[in-house]
């Protein structure tokens, strides 16, 4: 039996093709087990917009091609509010066995015109849409078969986008460490971007992070 399931798909990529096709995943499957308040994707902002929309906005603005988000505990909530929004939605109904699985789901669902892969997580609200387009733009530019990893203070940071020359590696990933081996594995394939905004380290996983975050976009 199949295990991951179209659930919908809404697509705009005919605007935003580039030189590359360039896909983006964000995973949004998790338990939020550290969360005492809830599932955190659907946590609101001061604007009682959802954590994990506000999020899929600033992906979706982006030079991205495609976005497609892997679903799992509490999929028809989250599908609900992603309804109307310009994404592949997928069950992956192997959520529970942790984010390798959810990133083999979505890597499965890639357009076959991928040329490159941006992974995001669904609880990081605070990365602006120029810094995905800061690592995409570099992407685009590399003469290699880039794994491009943002750093902010000297410190490796979310999102990396893969080449589509790793998708093949990346089908094969396990457990919880999803695809860090990879990055041990091919550093000569890295392309280590410099990034000023302190979102791509701020990611909600608890009480004490949201809060943080409410604080801050007051």
């Amino acid at each position: 039996m199949e295990d991951y399931i179209k659930t919908s798909y809404q697509s705009n990529s005919a605007t935003k093709l580039s030189k590359k096709f360039v896909s983006s995943i964000v995973l949004a499957a998790g338990f939020s087990s550290r969360m005492s308040l809830g599932n955190k994707l659907l946590l609101k902002n001061k604007n009682s917009v959802p954590l994990l929309q506000e999020t899929l906005e600033n992906v979706i603005a982006s030079k991205t091609s495609e976005v497609i988000v892997v679903t799992g505990h509490n999929h028809s909530k989250i599908s609900e509010i992603l309804k109307t929004k310009e994404c592949k939605i997928i069950l992956n109904k192997n959520y529970k066995n942790g984010i390798s699985n959810s990133i083999i789901a979505g890597v499965k669902a890639l357009n076959k015109k991928s040329q490159g892969v941006m992974i995001c997580l669904g609880d990081m609200p605070n990365i602006s849409t120029d810094t995905y387009n800061t690592l995409i733009e570099n992407f685009l530019s590399s003469k290699k078969k880039a794994i491009v990893v943002p750093y902010y203070k000297k410190k490796q940071a979310n999102p990396i986008i893969f080449d589509s020359f790793f998708f093949k590696r990346l089908l094969k990933v396990s457990g919880d460490d999803g695809a860090k081996y990879l990055l041990h594995e091919n550093q000569e394939h890295i392309n280590a971007i410099k990034i000023q905004d302190p979102g791509v380290k701020e990611d909600i996983d608890n009480k004490k992070d949201y809060l943080s975050y409410m604080e801050k976009n007051n």
